[in-house]
C-alpha cells in the first residue's frame, strides 16, 4: 500500500536594525538553543 507523501515549510522574514550578518547569526543561534531548551528536534 501506499504511503502519503509530507512535505512541510516554513517560511521567515524578519529586519534586525542595525543590518548586520552578526546579528541575524545571533538571532537564528538563539532561536535554535530556545529549541534545544524545549526538546524539539
Amino acid at each position: 500500500m501506499a504511503r502519503d507523501k509530507k512535505l512541510v515549510i516554513g517560511a521567515i522574514n524578519i529586519t534586525i536594525q542595525p543590518h548586520s550578518p552578526k546579528k541575524y547569526l545571533e538571532l537564528f543561534r538563539d532561536v535554535y538553543k530556545l529549541n534545544e531548551y524545549k526538546g524539539h528536534p
